[in-house]
């Protein structure tokens, strides 16, 4: 009788390694999956068929897939509607009978091995002769916690920490860190570069340039063998692309569009891992006695976390599915981390009480192992004097901005203070890039400031921004995209949507109070291209021209829209002060986005005519008139902010109810039907318009490739025209009052 070991899917390596180190021979070892897998009885080609044959997406059949293999009776509408697709299947062929492996292991003796509890493993216990070796807790005594203010203090306490270890001759892959937390990936990625410290890293292919393109040339050549040729050999996809296709294309029952959607929806969820030959491992929950835990973040929202059911199965069903439910998965996160905690002699435990402005707590777990608080003390003796020395620019800035003197600034500048008596704060460097790339927001950037341009696209340095403020407008974008013009429901693909985000509980939260607006903006939006009889419309439609050898410029427009020889450029916005329709300070090269839009349009497509050009405001800011109600405040928010064409009959092709109640357009029309000044232009005007934007274009072309990157945040009329005085990089740039370009000027 073989012993046959069943362990989580993370720890089948070590698993091995360390048992063929006691020369256990005699026995086999599958992950959690794997033994899953083998042991129920498998579908065949299932997502591809579900999609041709049940009329399901990728996402929705690969859902109903987990479950199908535990459907025994259909006692709900959802499961009823399962059966019919576990018929469907059978029927077909679709299903590989795994009954031989299932007879092996009733003559095996079976271990599971510290597996968390997982109820679709009961059926299996029932039927083999099962033994669970569970955690033994070996360490259970008080362990210690550190908190800190500021999430950088905590990772430089780690890697100072991970520093001294290694000074001690401990083997790094001995040393294990746990950031459940996904903000404190982008500090460990700047943090292992000021401190020397590999650490493998992990990213998604989703929105990476590599996918774009791919789905570009798939789209365009309409055929995976063209689009694999096309990706740059050197690539690490290419392998991933390769290994996705080669499961789909070689089943021919299927169409083109069924297998894309298949393809490009594994290649969105495929994961690419930089290895080095030494470096910090992320730890599992199963990782030997003997290594070293650094567990970061060790808060309520995160320890364990908190996960919405946002799967098509209610919790009762899952239940009847033999699957854990969302409270069950709640417990097993809590009792792996504290099995953890409790199974390691040498764990570090730390959490940062303010992320992003935020208040976070730690995590409960905490008081119910009654641990104990720490300070944490930084030695005399640093591993990374960058480090420290951004360390110490930080408490300066946050002296300086908000008179916060904290206790170790003393310290920290009798040390490194003395650079800050000659040290010369502007740009003195010289650096031309090979190729330019530009858009309208890069030059927007290089014109309120050379050196914040010199920072984000020559360095590739992104100012620490909240989160959620930029993923909210990619997600209401995303939403319009699909859902506009094209009949999706957006509550259908809303939890989609969420999974793709990974929104935190109270981001969740946030985004279900728009519903009403984000359906109503769907409806005013689909109103305006019907009653038009728009159908010539390009979604995300992206532009690009070469101006001069080597300089290229793009934009992404989210709605061009072509009728009758004239185009519409619709961009969309999160709120009415996150972007203006003003063209003032065109020759100041800001606030130059519609413009560029129509530049490019011009160069790219040179017969078609302007027609307009506009902002769509797509949520409501608080509004002090009482005297309306939310419908009238939504239909006024909605209508398109921006310029038409004022020549002759284009207008009525713009919008044919504007000469009548205006209801898509907020512009301005006289009792003969000509437009207000200020709101359209004729093609002479535009002319002019565009040879002012192209002027300026062209010096900053020449500033950039003359590397003129001085720190000169421009202040128009009194104003900071980025709206934060140039403070984003003050920790690399402190800006002097001597450095600001004031201009005063009245509106043009």
């Amino acid at each position: 009788m073989t012993k046959v070991y069943i362990v989580e899917d993370d720890y089948k390596e070590k698993f091995i390694v360390k048992h063929s180190r006691n020369q256990l021979n005699d026995f086999k070892v599958y992950s959690k999956t794997e033994l899953l897998n083998r042991y129920y009885d498998h579908y065949l080609e299932a997502e591809l068929f579900l999609i041709e044959n049940g009329g399901l997406n990728y996402e929705t059949a690969n859902e109903y897939l987990r479950y199908l293999p535990f459907l025994k009776l259909a006692e709900t509408p959802t499961l009823k509607k399962l059966n019919e697709y576990q018929e469907l299947l059978i029927n077909n062929g679709k299903v590989s009978d795994h009954q031989l492996f299932r007879n092996f292991l009733k003559n095996q003796e079976i271990i599971f091995y510290h597996l968390n509890y997982d109820r679709r493993l009961d059926e299996i216990k029932n039927s083999c002769q099962v033994v669970e070796i569970g955690f033994e807790n070996k360490y259970s005594t008080t362990r210690h916690y550190y908190e800190f203010s500021e999430i950088d203090d905590e990772i430089m306490a780690f890697f100072e920490e991970v520093g001294k270890l290694l000074d001690q001759g401990i083997a790094i892959n001995k040393i294990k860190y746990v950031a459940l937390d996904h903000r404190y990936n982008h500090y460990l990625n700047i943090y292992k570069h000021l401190y020397g410290i590999n650490i493998n890293e992990t990213r998604s292919y989703c929105g990476s340039k590599e996918l774009i393109a791919f789905i570009e040339n798939l789209d365009t050549y309409q055929s995976f063998e063209k689009a694999y040729e096309l990706i740059d050999q050197y690539s690490p996809f290419k392998e991933a692309a390769l290994r996705i296709i080669n499961e789909f294309e070689t089943l021919s029952d299927y169409c083109f569009d069924t297998k894309r959607e298949c393809v490009l929806s594994k290649l969105k969820n495929s994961l690419i891992t930089k290895k080095y030959t030494e470096a910090l491992q992320e730890g599992c929950f199963s990782d030997d006695d003997d290594d070293y835990i650094f567990i970061l973040g060790f808060n309520d929202e995160y320890y364990p976390k908190i996960i919405r059911n946002r799967s098509f199965i209610s919790d009762d069903e899952k239940k009847m599915l033999a699957h854990n439910t969302t409270v069950e998965d709640f417990e097993v996160a809590k009792k792996a981390i504290i099995n953890l905690i409790h199974n390691h002699q040498r764990v570090y435990i730390s959490y940062t009480n303010k992320i992003a402005g935020d208040d976070v707590h730690l995590s409960q777990i905490a008081n119910e192992l009654s641990m104990i608080k720490d300070n944490y003390l930084f030695s005399d003796e640093r591993y990374s004097k960058t480090a420290h020395t951004l360390r110490l620019n930080r408490k300066l800035d946050n002296l300086r901005r908000f008179h916060e003197k904290n206790t170790v600034i003393d310290e920290l500048y009798s040390v490194l203070g003395d650079q800050y008596d000659s040290y010369n704060h502007q740009y003195n460097g010289h650096y031309q890039e090979k190729e330019l790339h530009l858009s309208y927001s890069t030059l927007s950037a290089y014109n309120m400031n050379p050196f914040s341009y010199f920072v984000t696209k020559v360095l590739g340095i992104n100012s620490l921004k909240e989160k959620f403020v930029t993923v909210i407008g990619t997600y209401l974008h995303e939403v319009m995209e699909r859902c506009v013009g094209t009949g999706i429901n957006y509550l259908d693909i809303k939890d989609e949507l969420f999974n793709k985000y990974q929104f935190s509980h109270k981001e969740c939260i946030l985004i279900n109070n728009l519903d009403e607006e984000i359906l109503y903006n769907i409806d005013f939006i689909n109103g305006y291209h019907l009653t038009n009889g728009f159908i010539d419309i390009n979604r995300e439609e992206k532009v690009e021209i070469e101006l001069q050898p080597g300089v290229f410029l793009k934009g992404f427009i989210d709605k061009l829209i072509i009728k009758d020889g004239l185009f519409i450029i619709i961009d969309y916005k999160k709120y009415s002060k996150t972007a203006s329709k003003s063209i003032n300070y065109l020759k100041y090269g800001i606030n130059n986005q519609l413009p560029m839009y129509i530049y490019l349009i011009h160069k790219t497509r040179p017969e078609l005519k302007f027609g307009g050009v506009f902002l769509n405001y797509l949520l409501l800011q608080n509004s002090s008139d009482e005297d309306k109600n939310y419908d009238t405040l939504k239909k006024d928010g909605l209508k398109l902010v921006g310029y038409v064409s004022s020549e002759n009959n284009r207008l009525n092709i713009i919008d044919q109810t504007s000469s009548t109640e205006n209801k898509y357009l907020k512009i301005r029309i006289t009792k003969n039907g000509s437009l207000y000044k200020g709101h359209g232009f004729n093609d002479e005007e535009v002319s002019d318009i565009l040879d002012i934007l192209e002027n300026r274009l062209l010096e900053n072309i020449q500033a950039i490739k003359d590397g003129e990157y001085q720190i000169a945040p421009l202040y128009l009329n009194g104003k900071a025209c980025d709206d934060y005085g140039g403070s984003y990089y003050r920790e690399i740039s402190y800006v002097e009052p001597d450095d600001y370009n004031y201009i005063d000027e009245e509106d043009e």
